[in-house]
């Protein structure tokens, strides 16, 4: 093999780790973006997406494929706006903790 040529899972591998780690489907997403982003000495994907009042945030190192941190948030700007912007400051109440 070619050391000089890292390996790099893939915007679409990354996307697939981050939603079987929180267990969820692409198709019963709100949203879904991945982004490539230079942080913990190399190249990272991350990976947002949104379900059931949730903002799920992933960083996937590119060449491992390992979740280096991740998040979820409840605190959802994107339903606040979309769905209950009459009582959009109540949004949080949404979720489950």
């Amino acid at each position: 093999g070619n050391t000089a040529q890292k390996t790099d899972i893939g915007a679409w591998q990354a996307k697939k780790i981050a939603l079987q780690d929180a267990g969820l489907s692409e198709n019963g997403l709100d949203f879904i973006e991945v982004e490539t982003d230079y942080n913990y000495g190399g190249k990272v994907y991350e990976v947002e997406f949104g379900y059931d009042y949730r903002e799920y945030d992933y960083e996937i190192d590119a060449e491992t494929g390992h979740i280096l941190a991740f998040d979820n948030d409840c605190d959802y700007e994107y339903y606040a706006d979309d769905r209950y912007d009459d009582r959009g400051h109540h949004h949080n109440a949404y979720c489950n903790h």
